[in-house]
């Protein structure tokens, strides 16, 4: 038969310091009941039980004070070796419950359950909500544990009791029999709560009240607890919609109210940063939900490297206008490119040119008049034609340049901006109720 030992007696200084010490006085228990246990493994009949019962009340003694897992096995093997199956089989599944019990720990106290389910009848116990406390037979006595839980009763007839706080107890009759396990799955039903709804003074009286779609009057409700809603509804006014969610035992309260009629509300989005603006007023960016008064309003939607988006916006009281906002990419450049520019450079050059050849068609005409009428008559002729050669072309080159200048300054007048991408809306939708019904508004481009 394995023995745990977890103790040793202690020294007698040791012993003396640790004279106040729950552990230590644990230890004295466990080492008295391991004591009496070897004894009783060599006493027979009579004598070998009152050791044994000794024993038990030792280790009884040291879970008492601390529930060691060694105590606990020990306690289950005594119960077995007295013929106490039931009370040994609740002591070995608590040992099984225990945190970080090593493989083999566990697999001997598996085995010291299996050996004693063919003596006890076993009752199987689940509720949901699960932590419900378990009553057997009578409820004026301790509870057997919490759900779920297994435990071993005696053959034959059993009540079953669940108990949970803000909720029913739950009842049944079972009946257990010698080497099975009976499976008892029990609900137990929460405890009504108490939702107050309140309504303010400017919506009390203008619309139905409901909870959870049936009507009701302002104060306090008899609810179950978990999810509820709350609604407000009036002719010609956007519903009012509350949900509140109440815990076993937890009451609640909701206030609900109508939106007034003349409010509005403007829903403007567009990428992360834009800068949104409503008639002039910088309001947000990106994404914005504010409140207007009835009636025209401009957008106005600004982002760097984005074109710009201007348009007008139709807002109805009571209801809500969403605007999602597409810009476009922003311009680059001009539309002719570098053209006027290659054009204002050669017309520079074709008017150096220019001067150029006047001057030097001046030098010639100079020269000409130095040295004629008194030259002869083939050097002034030949001089002459220099100097009318020198003119056409310094004539011609002008012209050319004359003509590239009003070519460039036409260039330069045409040359504006390139044109940016369009930014638009995609849709601007509104729904407002009236008195006999609704208004849809559908805007955008398509």
């Amino acid at each position: 038969m394995p023995l745990l030992s977890g103790t040793s007696v202690l020294p007698p200084s040791v012993a003396s310091a640790q004279v106040n010490d729950p552990n230590a006085e644990a230890r004295v228990f466990f080492d008295r009941g391991n004591r009496l246990l070897e004894r009783a493994d060599r006493a027979r009949g009579a004598r070998q039980r009152a050791l044994l019962e000794d024993a038990l009340e030792a280790f009884v003694s040291t879970v008492r004070i601390v529930r060691s897992r060694n105590a606990i096995f020990n306690a289950g093997l005594v119960l077995t070796r007295l013929e106490r199956p039931a009370e040994a089989f609740g002591y070995f599944r608590e040992y099984l419950a225990i945190d970080g019990l090593s493989a083999q720990e566990r697999t001997d106290g598996e085995a010291r359950i299996a050996e004693l389910r063919q003596h006890v009848a076993v009752l199987r116990v689940a509720s949901a909500p699960a932590g419900a406390q378990v009553f057997v037979d009578r409820l004026d006595l301790a509870p057997r544990g919490t759900t779920p839980l297994e435990v071993a009763l005696p053959p034959g007839a059993h009540v079953v009791y669940l108990r949970a706080p803000h909720h029913a107890d739950f009842r049944v009759e079972t009946n257990l029999v010698l080497g099975e396990a009976t499976e008892v799955q029990g609900r137990l039903v929460p405890e009504p709560v108490t939702l107050i709804v309140e309504v303010p003074p400017a919506s009390s009286g203008t619309g139905t009240l409901s909870l959870d779609g049936a009507p009701i009057q302002p104060g306090p409700q008899q609810v179950s607890p978990g999810e509820h809603e709350v609604r407000l509804e009036a002719s010609g006014r956007p519903t009012a919609v509350r949900h509140v969610v109440l815990a076993p035992g937890e009451d609640g309260r909701v206030s609900i109210t109508l939106a007034p009629l003349g409010q509005a509300r403007l829903r403007v989005a567009s990428i992360e940063g834009a800068e949104v603006r409503v008639d002039g007023r910088l309001v947000g960016q990106g994404e914005v939900d504010i409140e207007v008064d009835p009636g025209p309003h401009e957008v106005d939607v600004r982002a760097p490297g984005h074109a710009r988006y201007v348009a007008p916006v139709e807002t109805r009281a009571g209801a809500t206008t969403n605007v999602a906002v597409r810009l476009g990419a922003a311009g680059q450049g001009t539309r002719l490119g570098a053209l006027p520019h290659v054009a204002l450079g050669v017309t520079a050059a074709a008017a150096a040119v220019t001067v150029g050849l006047m001057v030097r068609a001046l030098r010639l005409k100079d020269d000409f008049e130095d040295a004629c009428p008194g030259g002869t008559v083939s050097q002034c002729t030949s001089m002459a034609d220099d100097v009318d050669r020198a003119n056409h072309l310094a004539d011609g080159i002008l012209g050319a340049a004359a003509a590239l200048a009003i070519t460039t300054l036409i260039l330069y007048l045409v040359n504006s901006d390139a044109p940016d991408e369009p930014s638009e809306a995609d849709v601007q939708f509104g729904l407002a109720p009236t008195r006999n019904g609704g208004v849809a508004t559908l805007g955008g481009t398509f």
